[in-house]
């Protein structure tokens, strides 16, 4: 290689690294990834609901924020009651760096129809061996 030619191939080697590195920032899952995250994340918002152990959905010292207060027992999700049935109502996912990162909008409704709320939670996830594990949630309720 000529010694002109070495500068050009340099710029060239960088700039393919830029342009690979951005196209892998943020990118949609597949749809089996969508829907193990998924999968993952409506069991962690069901068993909140029904009020069984939900450890296997989360990482060792995951954290918990629901309507600005860190929670550290059950309900980890804001607006959920004890009684009631859960509906996830959207759901949105991406990936990038190793982590994923979910948009959840969900409804609790109490078992007797009398009350009920509205929510969104922002999970990040963390790859565990062949599957993925919530490191952080927040959620807050809707205002009426």
């Amino acid at each position: 290689m000529s010694p002109r030619a070495w500068p050009i191939a340099m710029v060239s080697l960088v700039v393919g690294g830029c342009v690979s590195q951005a196209q892998r920032y943020g990118v949609s899952p597949t749809v089996l990834t969508q829907q193990v995250l998924r999968n993952v994340v409506v069991g962690a918002l069901t068993a909140d609901a029904t009020g069984q152990t939900a450890d296997t959905f989360y990482m060792v010292g995951a954290t918990a924020v629901a309507d600005g207060r860190v929670r550290v027992n059950h309900p980890f999700f804001s607006g959920i009651g004890r009684e009631g049935n859960v509906s996830v109502t959207g759901f949105q996912a991406e990936i990038a760096s190793g982590l994923a990162w979910t948009i959840m909008d969900y409804r609790w409704v109490a078992r007797d129809g009398r009350s009920g709320s509205f929510a969104r939670a922002t999970l990040v996830l963390e790859p565990v061996g062949d599957g993925w594990r919530i490191k952080h949630v927040h959620s807050s309720s809707a205002q009426p």
